[in-house]
Order: structure tokens, then sequence, then C-alpha cells
């Protein structure tokens, strides 16, 4: 009865970064939208698990303002009910930059 979680193949390809369980209240901003609250679940210097009462869209491109942190770009990378998986955009590599130009 689990939800079914929907990832890029990608994802599954590279090795994921240690994570730290937290749980702290961060501010997600969706393109051209108002700040909204959000938790931050499990963190890496790569990305986060979310949970959010808004909905968010796998591929889309959004920023994450977290206390002492600032703003970082993320993508969403999957979505599961009211959880969400972000990918930090850190400008590493030319395939995460076409990957949040195109949405994928």
């Amino acid at each position: 009865m689990g939800l079914e979680v929907k990832r890029d193949a990608s994802d599954w390809l590279r090795r994921r970064g240690a994570r730290r369980r937290v749980s702290m209240v961060a501010h997600l901003v969706k393109e051209g939208g108002e700040p909204f609250r959000v938790l931050v679940r499990n963190l890496s210097y790569e990305g986060c698990e979310i949970l959010s009462e808004r909905a968010l869209v796998v591929g889309q491109s959004v920023e994450l303002e977290m206390p002492r942190a600032g703003r970082i770009k993320a993508q969403v990378r999957w979505v599961a009910g009211d959880r969400a998986g972000l990918s930090f955009l850190l400008g590493n590599s030319i395939h995460e930059e076409r990957r949040a130009r195109i949405g994928v």
C-alpha cells in the first residue's frame, strides 16, 4: 500500500552522498511564485527530502531557503504524496545544467 515513487534512471546510477536526518523548517520558492513553508528531512550535500503541503512536479526548478544557508537552487527529482526529493543544482556538470534547463 506504499506510494509509488517515480525516479529518473540517472538517480539510480549515481552514488548518493551521506544523509543526515533533520527536521528543519525552510521556505521553497517555485519559479515566479511566493515562498511557502516546507519541512526539510534527510539532508546531504547533494539534496534533501522535503514535506510540502503544495503540489510539486518532477523536473520542476525551485529554490530552497534554509536558515543560515541562504537560497539554494534545486530540482524536484521525485514526488510521493506530500514528500519530494530535491537535488541541489551546484553547477558541477553540464549534464546537471541541461537537466535543469529542460526539466527532466
